[in-house]
């Protein structure tokens, strides 16, 4: 014969039943605090690794600009001494103001003399060598010179404000804008503003 269990020892079933649902409602409530804790983790470290932009490259002013000497295809000259406070390589430019120009090419040299004692030819050949084989800025070299040409799009006088650079060193990339305050005609070209 067996004998009954007493009262006591069993759970009510609608207590059990009360107890299951809080657990369940914990069990929910921990789950979309994980969620969304990793979700705004998620965000962050993509909005740091995309978004952010790392410390300058590079300490410039503006040194000397020229024209070109063809009035057919008027071009901006430019150099800007720098200070390396990081290794990275120049990649690229655009305009910063008036965006509709070319960065026809941009690149570092070691030295470069003042640009009024080299003719077309000599400058953009220097720009396009510093363009193909980039100099580590940084890395031996912690000063320098940025050189480019800009194709003013026909326009034989206005004002150019600045370059945005692209340097990258290793995997990442960094983008830097480097004010110019450029004032030019077919006669001249002066820096209004350092950097």
């Amino acid at each position: 014969m067996t004998t009954p269990q007493h009262e006591t020892q069993w759970v009510h079933q609608d207590l059990h039943r009360h107890s299951v649902g809080v657990l369940r409602g914990w069990v929910i409530a921990l789950a979309a605090v994980v969620v969304v804790g990793a979700l705004i983790l998620g965000a962050v470290l993509f909005h740091l690794l995309f978004f952010t932009k790392p410390a300058p490259v590079v300490v410039s002013s503006p040194r000397d600009c020229r024209t070109s000497t063809d009035p057919q295809t008027p071009k901006v000259y430019i150099a800007a001494e720098a200070t390396a406070l990081m290794d990275g390589a120049l990649t690229g430019a655009t305009t910063l103001v008036p965006s509709g120009w070319t960065v026809e090419a941009v690149g570092v040299v070691p030295s470069l003399p003042r640009l009024s004692t080299l003719d077309d030819s000599e400058f953009e050949r220097i720009v396009h060598d510093a363009e193909e084989n980039p100099m580590k800025f940084g890395e031996t070299e912690t000063t320098g010179v940025i050189v480019g040409v800009v194709d003013t799009g026909g326009e034989t006088s206005g004002q150019l404000f600045g370059l945005r650079l692209t340097w990258v060193f290793g995997e990442p990339a960094a983008v830097q804008d480097l004010p110019l305050g450029i004032d030019f005609n077919a006669n001249s070209c002066t820096v209004t503003r350092a950097g």
